[in-house]
């Protein structure tokens, strides 16, 4: 039990930091920058192409940049919030198993507790 107990301890663990990592990860972010200003450039085309007058386009992508920027908010930053606290869910569930487990172990070595409780004489 107590092996059992250890191993979702250190995979919880284990996915939290990978999480973490990937959270703060220089590289994730500047493929989030470089697929915002691809996807940029495609709205100023699709613009473009649809003759929009020009004073229009700069809110217009206004609009749409922030629309992007959610987007890629809540795939980044909520999703991998939501699967690392997960991760440190299974962790603290590995803990109580393993500190469970120990206080078994302790209260009942050979004997039941309430009869070590009892008195000798009576």
């Amino acid at each position: 039990m107590q092996l059992f107990g250890v191993f979702l301890c250190g995979s919880g663990l284990c996915f939290a930091l990978a999480f973490v990592g990937l959270g703060f990860s220089h590289e994730e972010v500047t493929k989030q920058r470089h697929r915002l200003l691809a996807q940029m450039d495609e709205m100023k085309n699709a613009l473009v192409a649809a003759k929009v007058p020009e004073e229009q386009i700069p809110g217009l992508l206004s609009v749409h940049k922030s629309a992007v920027v959610t987007e890629a908010v809540h795939e980044h930053f909520i999703i991998l919030s939501f699967f690392g606290l997960l991760s440190l869910l299974v962790s603290s569930l590995g803990l109580t198993v393993v500190l469970w487990a120990k206080l078994r172990k302790f209260c009942s070595p050979n004997e039941p507790l309430h009869a070590t409780a009892a008195a000798p004489g009576s």
